[in-house]
Formats: C-alpha cells, structure tokens, sequence
C-alpha cells in the first residue's frame, strides 16, 4: 500500500535543556497518536564541548499493519545510537553512527491461529558513515542558495538470525538565484542497497502527499528478500511505485 514517511495525524510534544555556554544538550519527545497505541518516545544527550560533537540517542516507535491474511501485526522498534561528527571547517563534516536495533513483530490475537503465533523477533547491529557538505544560505523563506552534498554507507548485521544488508548513496543539490523570488535547482541522487538482505526503493508521488495512491500493476521481486522499504525520489504525474526496486538514480 501508500508508503507515508511522515508521521500522519498526532500530537508531538518537545521539551531540552542546555548549559548556559551550549556544551551540553539535553532533548525529549513525545508523539501520541488518537488511538494512544502507536506512540514514539525519544531522548537525546549532546556533548558539544570539544571540536569533536558526541550525541547519545534512544528511540521507541510502534506501527501498525495488516498483513496478506487480513491480521494485525504491531511492530515495537527499540533503538539506541552513539553519533559522532568531526568538522572540517564551517561546512565540511564526517558523521558516524553505531546503532543497535530490535524489531518484534506481534500479531494481535483474534483467534486460535493468531494467538498461538509466535512474536517475530530481529536485532541489528548498524555502522553508518556519512560526509557532509553545505554552504546554502535561505536568502528568502524555501529560497536557498548554494550548494549541499552529502556521500553515505551503511551496513547492518542481524545479531540472531544469518542476515546482512548494506547501501551506499549520494544526494547533491544546487540552488541558483535568478531574481530575488525565482532560484533554478538542480539534483543529482543514486543509491543502491546489496547483502543477504536488501532495501527496496519505490519510485513516483509527491512529497507529503495526503491520500496517497499506490501502483498495484507493477510487480515486485521478493526473490530478492527485500528487510526494508522506502520511497526513492518523487515522480510527479505517477503514482508511487510507478518502478521499484533496490537501487534508484535520478
């Protein structure tokens, strides 16, 4: 179905403290959906007091979907990251991230079969590195200038059961002016995932797009043991998953 990577209707409640000088950062959240079962919880601490940036984060996230056979499965996503960044200059960074991550997979009992399944449970140890470059300036309100790339890798292994998924990618962007309200932008963007497992990337739609419409016609390929789906870039004028597959390039 519509694959919705922003969160849909709820009720998000932030809250930080930091030092008087910034060295220190500390940040929370909370969003509630409606039904109060598909909350997402996050807590953060930032050490920013050498050249060297240092942040610890934990995350909690719970989804709902209904599987082929007409279940429910609830996912309960536990995450817990060490971030650290190193900068070169003003605009120039390298970022890491060590990740540890469970995923438990839990269908909601309505009858025999159901309440007899057992919870699917997958842990991943990830290690991400990225380089970062941005010199844009908003020179007017969604009117940028400059330009921004950023280069990524990224590997996880699954701790106890034989699985592994990496991807590589790049995303570079660069804003024009023409005249104070009008900028010429242009976007280069590619990434392919390979492994045991893999990312499947679906192309079309538009960003934030309420009532999203999904391809039904186009078929995917589960030989490839997709573990993970995303949406590639928008394609205006086609629904999502006009193509699909584990690499894009626009």
């Amino acid at each position: 179905g519509p694959i919705y990577l922003n969160p849909g209707i709820s009720v998000p409640l932030m809250v930080g403290a930091t030092d008087l000088l910034e060295d220190y950062r500390i940040s929370g959240g909370v969003r509630l959906n409606p039904d109060l079962k598909n909350n997402e919880y996050l807590l953060s601490f930032a050490n920013l007091k050498h050249r060297f940036d240092k942040e610890f984060v934990f995350h909690r996230s719970s989804l709902e979907e209904t599987d082929n056979n007409g279940y429910t499965i609830r996912h309960r996503v536990h995450e817990a990251s060490f971030i650290g960044t190193w900068p070169f200059s003003n605009v120039l960074a390298i970022k890491g991230t060590v990740t540890l991550r469970n995923d438990r997979a839990i269908m909601l009992a309505y009858d025999q079969y159901s309440l007899l399944h057992p919870d699917v449970t997958k842990t991943w140890g990830a290690i991400k590195g990225e380089l970062i470059y941005d010199n844009t300036r908003e020179i007017e309100v969604n009117i940028p200038q400059g330009t921004r790339f950023k280069v990524f890798s990224e590997y996880y292994y699954q701790l106890n059961q034989n699985g592994n998924m990496a991807s590589i990618g790049v995303d570079a962007r660069h804003y024009l002016r023409i005249n104070p309200c009008f900028i010429w932008a242009n976007r280069f963007a590619a990434a392919t995932s390979f492994g045991l497992d893999k990312i499947i990337y679906y192309m079309g739609g538009v960003d934030n797009w309420i009532g999203a419409k999904f391809n039904q016609s186009i078929p995917i390929d589960y030989s490839q043991n997709y573990a993970y789906q995303t949406l590639a870039t928008n394609m205006r004028g086609f629904d999502q998953n006009i193509r699909n597959g584990n690499s894009f390039m626009v």
